[in-house]
This record gives structure tokens, sequence and C-alpha cells, in this order.
């Protein structure tokens, strides 16, 4: 038969197990704090961030990745990144995101979709084992920068065949 505890023992016992529940309550409430400077941290950027799983399962996205798919936060996490975008582009962009799962490389590529460009870098995430179980995706919108240069082109093309084309010398 086991011997019953004393009441110091029990009493003891209560203290310990009071500590562990502090312990505990304070671990949860940094692990909060913490979640709460991440998302300030991936809200203040005007690039687009996301993490997915090799499924393309949207496991974190800040604000700016919403804004662009016309959708809450709530309608992304938890859903397939493919799903909102027409077939072209999403197989497409598993194609690359792919290559980063098998290779464990980082990819940088420009994604062009509905007259926008977009230079996306993506990123592995490995585990200890080091195989790669998820990717950070930043995509950054370059479609002014784009029309700028093309803009510039246009009107250094325009300049050279005005100068090409006179008879007089320029000075």
């Amino acid at each position: 038969m086991a011997k019953q505890p004393t009441y110091e023992e029990l009493e003891q016992r209560v203290r310990e197990l009071e500590n562990e529940a502090l312990e505990r309550k304070r671990a949860e409430e940094a692990l909060r704090e913490s979640e709460k400077r991440l998302k300030a941290i991936l809200d203040a950027t005007t690039e687009t961030m996301l993490l997915l799983d090799r499924e393309g399962m949207v496991y974190a996205a800040n604000q700016r990745v919403c804004d662009r798919l016309g959708a809450k936060k709530e309608e992304v996490i938890g859903k397939r990144i493919y799903d909102f975008f027409p077939p072209n582009v999403a197989e497409r962009r598993k194609k690359k995101y792919s290559e980063v799962f098998n290779t464990g490389k980082p990819v940088t590529f420009e994604d062009i979709r509905e007259g926008m460009t977009f230079e996306q870098s993506v990123y592995p995430i490995s585990d200890d084992a080091n195989q790669v179980i998820m990717v950070a995706v930043f995509a950054n919108d370059k479609t002014e920068r784009k029309q700028a240069e093309e803009a510039l082109r246009e009107s250094e093309e325009k300049y050279r065949s005005l100068v090409e084309s006179t008879q007089d010398s320029i000075y």
C-alpha cells in the first residue's frame, strides 16, 4: 500500500503547481506580445509577405497580401494561395515555389499579373533535419518603375531618331 502524503508534502506540491501555472501564464503572455510585435513589423512593410507550405497553404500573411488579393486575413490564412490567381499565374508561381522546396535555395523572379509587375523573392525555411518545410515569399510591386523605364526608353528612342534624321549639326 502506498504511503499517504503528509499535509506539508501536499502543500509543497500545490505551491509547485501554482508556480508552474504562473510560469506558463507568463510564457503565454510573452508569446502573445511577441506575435503582436511580429504582426506590426509584417504589416508595416510595403512588400507582400507570406509563409507557405509545400501545398501552397498560407500560414501567415501581412495586410498587404490581403489588400492586393481584395480579401480579409481570415479569408487568406489557411487557404491555398494558388486559389486566388488565374490558373496560368498559379502554375507559374507554384513551379517557382517548388524549385525552392526541391533545391533548398532562394529564387527571385519577375511575375506579371493583370498589367502589374511583381518582383518575387522566395526563401526556404528548414526544420532541424535541414528539410524545407515552408517558404517565405516577398513580393514587391515594380509596375511604376517598369512603366517609367519604358517611357524613358521611348523618349530616348525618339530623341535618337530626331538627332539622326536632322541634316544640320547639333551643338
